[in-house]
């Protein structure tokens, strides 16, 4: 199931229930911090990546494509934790 995110797609925040604007502030609280999985790396816009907590990759139908994009199930961690992570869940 693909990734359900598409850069100005209002139909796609639609399903989604919350606004991009919602998202950007999600994300927001996740910059200038350390990440969350190594609690090495400060985060900011140059190197963060979008982590799916339960990840993405583990949905079958549209609502669980839904479900977990859902805000808490997205946070911003560090590329290398990221990779490292890959789609299991923690």
């Amino acid at each position: 199931m693909p990734i359900l995110f598409l850069e100005n797609s209002v139909y796609t925040f639609q399903m989604l229930n919350y606004t991009k604007q919602e998202f950007y502030n999600h994300m927001e609280k996740y910059l200038n911090k350390p990440c969350e999985r190594c609690g090495k790396v400060i985060i900011t816009i140059k190197n963060m990546s979008i982590d799916h907590i339960i990840p993405s990759s583990t949905a079958k139908i549209l609502d669980d494509v839904i479900r977990l994009n859902q805000l808490d199930n997205i946070r911003i961690i560090c590329p290398r934790c990221n990779m490292s992570k890959g789609n299991r869940i923690e």
